[in-house]
């Protein structure tokens, strides 16, 4: 199912850790082509590390990309992060 979203802001991902419900491990590492080297196609996910930058979007999902629909690392569903971020973050996305 799309989501639609017009809006995202980027952080550090530490900023996003103080969050008291962030998830220790998240479902979706970065993932990045195997080695060139590597006779075996796809991808592997490397751990994403304090000082990355991920994006919050106005639905308040939490992405490793502007695209709202990929690499999906939080679905910002609990009121909770809603509050977390107005009131921590200062996210204000633009009305509608």
């Amino acid at each position: 199912m799309a989501v639609n979203s017009i809006y995202c802001r980027a952080y550090k991902l530490r900023d996003l850790k103080k969050f008291e419900q962030w998830p220790a491990s998240l479902e979706y590492a970065r993932k990045e082509p195997k080695d060139a080297a590597d006779d075996r196609a796809g991808e592997v996910s490397r751990p994403l590390e304090d000082e990355d930058v991920v994006y919050v979007h106005d639905t308040y999902r939490v992405t490793d990309g502007i695209f709202v629909d990929e690499d999906v690392l939080f679905d910002g569903s609990v009121p909770e992060w809603v509050e977390f971020c107005r009131s921590v973050l200062q996210f204000a996305p633009p009305a509608r």
